[in-house]
């Protein structure tokens, strides 16, 4: 397998330079809700990047390839687009030469930074979206993100527009950012996922994915007593979470507040819950419409009437596994033999997150799919 490190800058996502050759060492997690970081360690003492005795411009002109938030690291495996995290932080050690990158995935880069509007024109900055699927939502507000200006360019491409059962509307003096206009989409059950790529002309752009949930490829996996490539695998429930019922409150505050909620006969009818009454209260004081909210909790309903079985292992990237089979939305299906607890055959799990560290190895997080 062929590991590459590549600086690309930020707005088009074009290539820089390949940097590879620097790397001491690269360790990076990429996660489906973009939330992955990575911690980069290059070797510039006597690197080509330095005549004999390092001038002004040569400094200069590392200090602009490294620079925070314009550039970002991009790495790839056999030319699949394993992680892709922008700049932000770089800490230059002169005892050894070393510079250490800290780098964060897009999303959390730059939509927990980015207001509906720009701060000079927040007037403006009100916005409303009316009857939509959540991908003509994630859309709109995509869309208003990078509306403004140059200076708010993303190499990212929107999904498709798509009549629904969304509505919302943000006024700007709510004062929120992109993150929690798409933040607002996913709970109503939905997933938003910026799968990093390389176009044909080399830069580094963003699919949007939108799905309930985000599935790409299925892959299956044989796991043997040996467990073959596959190490790790446990069986790991988690009930911490479960729940019977859930209610919402929204905008507004005590009595005149926004409320809704969903119970277990919305998931079951006419059934009943299998464990005694747990329900909670959540907020969301974002949301002024009661039908939104409504979706928001059945949507929290579904997921945690039933344990949490996030999960992690070890995958050995060979022959037939590549970098591919660890993107997050990735179907893994494993056959697997029965034993003391699981009755055995086909147990699939989905990608979560991958961390690499330019060794053969893929460490997922992953979730059961199905029963």
């Amino acid at each position: 397998m062929r590991w590459s490190i590549e600086v690309h800058e930020s707005w088009e996502g074009a290539p820089l330079l390949e940097v590879i050759d620097l790397a001491q060492s690269s360790d990076q997690k990429t996660h489906l809700s973009g939330s992955g970081s990575g911690t980069h360690v290059f070797q510039l003492r006597d690197s080509g990047l330095y005549s004999k005795t390092p001038t002004a411009a040569e400094r200069a002109y590392v200090r602009d390839l490294f620079a925070l938030w314009a550039r970002k690291i991009v790495v790839r495996c056999d030319g699949e687009t394993v992680y892709d995290g922008w700049i932000a932080r770089r800490k230059f050690d002169p005892a050894d030469g070393t510079l250490r990158i800290t780098t964060v995935e897009m999303r959390a880069a730059q939509f927990r930074a980015r207001l509906t509007y720009g701060v000079g024109g927040y007037l403006s900055g009100s916005l409303a979206v009316s009857n939509r699927s959540a991908s003509g939502a994630a859309r709109a507000i995509i869309l208003r993100a990078v509306q403004w200006g140059p200076g708010f360019h993303i190499p990212i491409d929107p999904p498709p527009d798509g009549a629904g059962s969304f509505s919302a509307s943000w006024p700007w003096y709510q004062h929120l950012t992109i993150e929690d206009l798409l933040q607002q989409v996913e709970k109503t059950g939905s997933e938003i996922y910026f799968r990093p790529y390389r176009a044909e002309s080399g830069a580094a752009r963003y699919e949007t994915l939108v799905g309930q949930p985000v599935i790409s490829t299925t892959y299956d996996l044989p796991v043997s007593a040996e467990l073959g490539s596959v190490s790790g695998l446990a069986d790991d429930e988690d009930g911490a979470r479960m729940l019977t019922g859930v209610q919402y409150q929204g905008n507004g505050s005590d009595q005149d507040a926004v409320y809704a909620g969903a119970v277990w006969d919305q998931i079951f009818p006419g059934g009943q819950p299998t464990f005694p009454i747990r329900d909670v209260l959540r907020t969301a004081k974002d949301v002024t419409d009661a039908g939104v909210l409504g979706k928001i909790a059945l949507a929290d309903l579904r997921r945690d009437h039933k344990p949490a079985e996030s999960q992690q292992y070890l995958l050995r990237m060979g022959d037939t596994v590549s970098a591919v089979w660890g993107r997050p939305g990735t179907l893994l299906a494993a056959k697997r033999r029965a034993d003391e607890w699981s009755d055995g055959g086909t147990i699939t799990h989905r990608v979560i997150s991958c961390r690499t560290n330019l060794t053969e190895t893929l460490d997922l997080e992953v979730e059961r799919r199905g029963d």
